[in-house]
């Protein structure tokens, strides 16, 4: 069963706002441990902004009186964290007012330390290792 607030939950035909737009900086692909803001921006100012997580229940809200734009944190990126997020957005006046659901940002956690070449645990057997002999040209 869906845990989240009923009030966060806006019946069919109860759009009225533009979509907003949905970013990840600085970038949607972050290694293990890193830090990144996801941020929606609608396009009027008194609105309480509202971040899901495709598979999670519970949204993040994020009310913001004066600007059109609320930023969602995320410090020490874990696993968990990577996958599928939307947002929308609801008036502060007029709770019943949303706007439509923004397209979906995908963020893609990799390993820690930032890009890596992986490289087989394994030394070489015999039969991959290249031997020749040196030669010396003469001009």
């Amino acid at each position: 069963m869906d845990s989240a607030p009923l009030y966060l939950k806006p019946r069919k035909g109860e759009r009225e706002f533009l979509k907003p737009t949905i970013w990840v900086s600085p970038s949607r692909v972050v290694a293990l441990g890193g830090n990144i803001t996801i941020r929606c921006e609608g396009q009027d100012l008194g609105m309480e902004f509202v971040l899901r997580k495709a598979g999670h229940p519970n949204p993040q809200v994020q009310t913001v009186p004066h600007g059109p734009v609320a930023e969602f944190p995320i410090a020490s990126v874990g696993r968990e964290d990577g996958g599928t997020y939307t947002c929308e957005y609801r008036s502060i006046a007029e709770q019943s007012r949303w706007s439509y659901l923004s397209d979906p940002v995908e963020i893609i956690v990799g390993g820690g330390g930032g890009a890596h070449l992986s490289i087989p645990d394994h030394s070489p057997t015999p039969s991959q290792t290249v031997t020749g002999s040196l030669q010396q040209w003469d001009a």
